[in-house]
């Protein structure tokens, strides 16, 4: 029998337990790296407002 990897992970902003399929991973790409790194984990929620700060021009270092 073949077992499933089930890996949970925490919302950065609100601490909220998440599965592979509710988990939002923002990969930031610095100019010395060679491949894009994981930095945060949000829910759909606090990705929403990730998205709805960073177009009203708020940044994302304000709320992180």
């Amino acid at each position: 029998m073949k077992m499933k990897r089930i890996k949970n992970y925490k919302c950065d902003r609100c601490n909220k337990e998440l599965s592979v399929d509710e988990s939002y991973g923002i990969f930031i790409k610095m100019r010395e790296e060679k491949y894009p790194l994981k930095r945060w984990d949000f829910c759909e929620k606090c990705y929403s407002a990730m998205v709805k700060g960073v177009e009203k021009g708020r940044g994302v270092s304000k709320w992180i």
